[in-house]
This record gives structure tokens, sequence and C-alpha cells, in this order.
């Protein structure tokens, strides 16, 4: 795997974690230096890229904070402490937005969101469970592991995301694995079902995907 697809992992995997686990397990996970460091990288990538994500729960500032604090004043690095501080900043610095730069925020990355994965969202829950399913995604196809996708709407979705934001992931083997499960969740959707119009149009975007030289 290339240092950007490594990078790229990160990044969903962060989002995952956000989404799906609480403060104790997340300090658990990063306790391990290296593992901090990475999360310290992987936040300035987030903050630059989809800071939006932030603003989606109170609870994900929340969680970055407490994760910055395990190692904050045992760093032996000095940069790294900088790196933490202004991440701190950074982040107190959003929580005090108002709340009308707040909804305007988080409306451009839902809409951006739902342009990349061909969909609309009816809920928070929904749009949230489809953000954390990307790491998912990303992790079967690079294994090679379809028996680890469950949910056939969210992978869709989570695909369409993919193929639009990391089309590097996608050899031919990577692009064999995604129609595979595209094939099984087609057979199970009713024939003039919008499930199966919107499995064979993500079908279609891979067959057609073309990787850049």
């Amino acid at each position: 795997m290339t240092q950007e697809l490594k990078e790229y992992q990160n990044l969903l995997n962060l989002k995952n974690h956000l989404i799906c686990l609480s403060e104790k397990e997340l300090e658990n996970i990063y306790q391990d230096m290296d593992f901090y460091l990475a999360f310290i990288q992987t936040v300035f990538s987030l903050i630059e890229n989809e800071g939006g994500m932030l603003l989606l729960d109170e609870d994900y500032i929340k969680k970055v904070l407490s994760v910055l604090q395990i190692h904050r004043f045992d760093c032996p690095n000095k940069e790294v402490k900088e790196d933490i501080n202004g991440i701190i900043q950074c982040l107190n610095g959003v929580k005090a937005y108002p709340d009308s730069l707040k909804n305007g925020l988080k409306n451009a990355y839902l809409a951006y969101q739902e342009e990349q994965r061909e969909i609309t969202f009816n809920t928070k829950e929904a749009f949230a469970a489809s953000l954390s399913y990307d790491a998912i995604v990303f992790n079967a196809i690079q294994n090679g592991q379809e028996e680890d996708i469950k949910h056939d709407k969210y992978y869709v979705m989570s695909l369409n995301y993919l193929l639009k934001t990391c089309p590097e992931l996608f050899d031919e083997k990577e692009k064999e694995t995604a129609i595979e499960v595209l094939d099984k969740f087609e057979k199970k959707a009713k024939l003039f079902s919008f499930k199966r119009k919107f499995v064979r149009n993500a079908k279609k975007s891979v067959k057609e995907l073309k990787k850049e030289e």
C-alpha cells in the first residue's frame, strides 16, 4: 500500500472511530505512542479536508480533545507538542463558532457527501452510519474480504464515495471484489426497485473507472 493510500485509510478509520467508539475506547487504542502520533497527523488531515464532519456531533470534538490529552505533557518531541497545542486551539475556536456558521458548514458538508454517495440522507443517524461504513468497505476491498460486507445500501454509498475520492484503490483485483459484492446484492434486490438501480449504477461506475496514470 502506498503512503497516500495508508494516510487515506487512516482518515477513514478515524472517522469510523469517532462515530462508533466511546472516549474510553479511543483512549485505550491511542495509548500506544505510535498510534497516538498517527492520530495527530490524521486529525490534521481531517480538519483540513473534512472539518465539517467534526460539527455533525459535539461529541466528536470532545473525543479528539480527550485523546490529545493522553500524551500532551509527556510527549518528548517539542514539535509534536506544538502540533497538539495547535489542534487544541483550533478545535476550541471551532467550538466557539456562532450557530449560523456551524449550520452552514454542516449543510455544505452534507451536500458534498450526498453528491459523492449519490444518495439523500433523511436522518443524522443514517448519515453518520454511512460515514462510518467507508472504513469497513475500504478494508474489505483492499484485503479481498467481501464477506465482511453485510449492509448492501451502505456498501453502495461508500463504494460511490471511494470511487470518486480514492480511485487509486481500485486495481483490477479490487474492482473484481467490488463487483462480486454488487452482484450478490443485485440478485437480492427486487426487479424494479430503487435499490436494484442504485446497485447497477455503482457497478457501471466500477467497470468504467480508469485510474489516473
